[in-house]
């Protein structure tokens, strides 16, 4: 591997801290925000390992400020999902071109968002979570997520849905993401796709991701919980908009 590049980890790790800093306040979607500077530095190979070993380190974080609040019932149904999710997705990656896969999850996110926000308006039904969905929930979203590299705030409907808010949200969420993280760095590794490189960019997206959430927490004490749930779904909603121009943009380079 070459020498670090300054200009990088500072360029790098600013976006980390800032994505890591607004995903606190917004549910999560950290590397959906980091993603397009990943791969526009690095090179779209790199985008999933990079971000997912970042994303592992700004989770366990969570997991640790947040344990108290983590609904581990939604973790036992979590974890299969995810484990046999992003081996899957990690193998299909290595086969397969997905490159309108981003376009498809965009317009989900776009959908489910209108649906909070006009359901109650028009007489739509409030749809209701039980804690067992998250099991075929997580095995789609590990999947893709191993395709892509993020999934943006998809499950937040989900878990608004169940009844968690900001802490607990953001924990749960947290330590799923962290079981997913490590067996998709496992299975990166073991299908050729983590190097050197991918590690020490991961390790300063990371690293930043640190002072990010310690900010986030300090201003997500001080959001009600209405203004956090109308937060996430906004963020949900753009993060749709984000995905469907990122997808444009990966098919053009």
């Amino acid at each position: 591997m070459d020498p670090p590049n300054l200009n990088l980890v500072i360029t790098l790790g600013s976006i980390s801290l800032v994505s890591w800093f607004i995903s606190t306040l917004c549910g999560g979607g950290s590397s959906l925000l980091i993603m397009p500077m990943v791969g526009l530095l690095l090179g779209t190979r790199s985008i999933a390992p990079i971000t997912t070993l970042g994303a592992l380190i700004g989770n366990g974080d969570r997991v640790i400020a947040y344990r108290q609040f983590i609904r581990w019932e939604v973790i036992f149904w979590e974890t299969p999902g995810a484990f046999i999710g992003s081996w899957l997705g990690a193998f299909i990656l290595t086969r397969l071109r997905v490159d309108y896969l981003g376009a498809i999850v965009g317009v989900l996110l776009i959908f489910s968002a209108l649906y909070f926000f006009y359901q109650k308006r028009v007489g739509l039904k409030t749809f209701e979570m039980k804690v067992w969905y998250f099991l075929p929930a997580v095995l789609c979203y590990a999947t893709l997520s191993g395709l892509i590299g993020s999934m943006a705030p998809v499950l937040g409907p989900c878990y608004l849905s169940l009844g968690l808010e900001k802490e607990a949200l953001l924990g749960t969420q947290g330590a799923a993401r962290l079981i997913i993280n490590i067996t998709k760095l496992m299975a990166y590794a073991y299908f050729g796709l983590l190097n050197r490189q991918c590690l020490f960019h991961g390790l300063i997206i990371g690293i930043f991701a640190l002072p990010g959430n310690w900010l986030g927490s300090f201003v997500l004490q001080r959001m009600s919980e209405q203004q956090f749930r109308q937060v996430v779904m906004v963020f949900v909603f753009c993060s749709g908009l984000l995905m469907l121009w990122q997808n444009v943009w990966y098919i053009s380079i």
